[in-house]
């Protein structure tokens, strides 16, 4: 994993895998906002993991084509270069407001309803914080079940950080 400061908030993220242990690279890169990743972790009650991004896929995916991967320990300065690539292409989205629509994009992530909460704190913007928990609820929530639980957890959290209006208890 290596990680580097891009300003204050933000964070590239890339991931190699764990050296040694495999004969193919498939590069993971993404964007990191330090705060929304905090208020996350805080609010879901773990522990920060620094190295996490609050965007991102295997470069393939973030220069608009296919998973890419390599078995050619030679090929060296052509996965690097699509790794500078995909972190140029991560860059254009780094302000609040770029990266909400990217993480509001990124379907597949599971963590995408607690991360859309999140930015939505930190832009100060609570009639967007109840929407996202609505959301969020009715995602996390379909069942009664542990992710429910964790939902919950979460949203009782957050609603203690921020002036939030009471949760409608239909819902």
């Amino acid at each position: 994993m290596h990680r580097r400061e891009v300003d204050c908030h933000f964070y590239e993220v890339v991931d190699t895998g764990p050296l040694g242990t495999r004969t193919d690279i498939a590069p993971f890169v993404g964007l990191r906002h330090d705060g929304v990743e905090r208020l996350f972790a805080e609010c879901l009650g773990e522990t920060e993991d620094a190295w996490v991004a609050t965007v991102g896929a295997n470069v393939g995916y973030v220069l608009g084509g296919e998973y890419l991967y390599w078995d050619d320990p030679k090929a060296v300065d052509e996965v690097l270069h699509k790794i500078t690539s995909a972190l140029t292409t991560l860059s254009r989205i780094r302000s609040l407001d770029t990266l909400t629509d990217a993480v509001a994009a990124n379907v597949d992530d599971p963590g995408r309803h607690y991360r859309l909460v999140c930015l939505a704190a930190i832009r100060d913007r609570p009639d967007e914080v109840t929407q996202q928990l609505t959301e969020a609820r009715a995602t996390y929530c379909a069942r009664p079940d542990a992710v429910c639980e964790q939902f919950l957890g979460f949203e009782r959290r957050i609603r203690e950080r921020l002036p939030l209006p009471p949760v409608d208890s239909r819902l």
